[in-house]
């Protein structure tokens, strides 16, 4: 059985109980914070640096994570490679990928009306993205909705399942003890109220919702973030295509039809 360092506790501790709304906020003040008033999201060598500690951080922990795994979703040792071994190779697949990519892209001449124009494609950070994760394999999912918007300069904040608090806290503690990662660029909100969700998704400072989940939480996901017309990642099973109950047959690839 695995035990709780003392940040670890202190985080669960102070967001466990009834008050989330208030952690909630506190969580996304401290995002908004850091990408407004940083130079994370413009330090793409920095952002690497970091995610380089982050990724052997998470290879020396690596036997601690497995347990948490194991013991938070009970599942069998011998299947957590991909629960544990491979999202710590993409955090390093991640930072590789971001130092490399170009932000700037020139797309060259192109004919208009006005004459010949050159046009260049400029990749600019979103801002504070919400990250709100199931409890069926966690540590990946954390790990798979976080670290791409990290490295490409933004700042999260993590709302891990309910069922699930540990392996999303162990991220947290991970990131603030082993990392330079400055404080407010990765946050962590636990709660047993189902209502974090829709407050992390309609709070006019979080610029981007990634999820993955049900059909009913995307639905409310949707709704909640309707209002400011917030940008949104859905991943439902990794399925490209969502189809409904009240999906029309004519539109459902013919594979699926009954």
């Amino acid at each position: 059985m695995c035990s709780f360092s003392e940040t670890a506790r202190r985080v669960a501790t102070t967001t466990a109980h009834s008050n989330w709304l208030l952690h909630n906020k506190r969580a996304v003040g401290a995002a908004r914070r850091a990408f407004d008033t940083t130079d994370w999201s413009r330090d793409v060598e920095f952002r690497y640096h970091c995610l380089s500690q982050l990724h052997e951080a998470m290879t020396r922990n690596m036997e601690r994570l497995r347990r948490i795994v194991v013991t938070e979703v009970g599942c069998p040792i011998g299947v957590t490679r991909s629960q544990i071994e491979e999202p710590i190779d993409e955090v390093k697949h991640w930072a590789e990928y971001g130092r490399s990519f170009d932000y700037l892209q020139d797309t060259g001449m192109h004919p208009t009306v006005m004459g010949p124009a050159r046009r260049l494609l400029h990749f600019d950070p979103v801002g504070v993205v919400g990250a709100i994760t199931p409890w069926n394999v966690p540590f990946y999912l954390n790990v798979a909705e976080t670290m791409p918007a990290l490295m490409a300069g933004n700042t999260v904040v993590l709302k891990p399942a309910q069922l699930t608090p540990w392996s999303g806290s162990e991220l947290g503690r991970i990131v603030a003890e082993e990392t330079d990662i400055p404080a407010g660029v990765f946050n962590v909100v636990l709660s047993n109220a189902n209502e974090v969700g829709a407050a992390l998704s309609s709070d006019p400072r979080v610029d981007m919702i990634t999820f993955t989940g049900s059909t009913a939480t995307g639905r409310a996901i949707l709704a909640a973030a309707a209002p400011t017309v917030r940008r949104r990642c859905s991943n439902s099973a990794a399925n490209p295509l969502i189809s409904c109950s009240t999906t029309p047959t004519s539109v459902r690839p013919s594979r699926w039809r009954r």
